[in-house]
Formats: C-alpha cells, sequence, structure tokens
C-alpha cells in the first residue's frame, strides 16, 4: 500500500512584473502546476517515507523569473511545479527526487 501524504497548499505568493496583457494566464497556469505538483508526489508512493515526514509550517520556493509574453503556459506551469517540487522535496525524506 502506498504512502500518505496529507498536503495542504494555503497561499501561493506570486510576484509579477511586466505580465500586462498576460494577466489571465497567471490563475490558469498556477492552477496546473499545482495539479503537476500533486501528481509527481503521488508518483513517488512507496518511495515516500512511512511515516510520513512531520509537518512543515511554511515553505518557500525559490525565486522564478517567467517571461509571460516569451513563453507557453506549458513551459510556465512546468518551471512553477519545479520550483515547488524542490522546495518541498526535501521534506518528502528525499533531496533529489525524479522530477
Amino acid at each position: 500500500m502506498a504512502n500518505v501524504i496529507d498536503l495542504r497548499i494555503d497561499r501561493i505568493s506570486l510576484e509579477l512584473h511586466a505580465a500586462a496583457g498576460h494577466e489571465h494566464r497567471v490563475q490558469p497556469i498556477v492552477a496546473r502546476a499545482v495539479t503537476l505538483l500533486g501528481e509527481r508526489i503521488v508518483a513517488l508512493g512507496d518511495e515516500l517515507p512511512d511515516p510520513p515526514p512531520t509537518a512543515v509550517d511554511a515553505l518557500s520556493a525559490a525565486p522564478l523569473r517567467l517571461d509571460l509574453a516569451g513563453m507557453g503556459d506549458e513551459e510556465a506551469t512546468n518551471r512553477i511545479a519545479d520550483g515547488m517540487f524542490e522546495a518541498i522535496a526535501p521534506h518528502l525524506g528525499g533531496s533529489s527526487w525524479p522530477r
């Protein structure tokens, strides 16, 4: 049986610069990034520690610079998901999980 991790994301803070004309893309990109993050964690399955890791009150991902005018939604989505996963991975019992 796969281990269970309870992940709750209360808030995602974004600082956007020069995103004029692309504001409508932000919410769907971030929503998809959170979905990808969940899929990556689920894919780890039995590699997750048992018992699950202890609670972590807050995490901060490294800042990302995204040029929404110069990249597609999927690229932006993957970069955000990668950043969140890199922040969470050490708390899942591994420091270099595959993406």
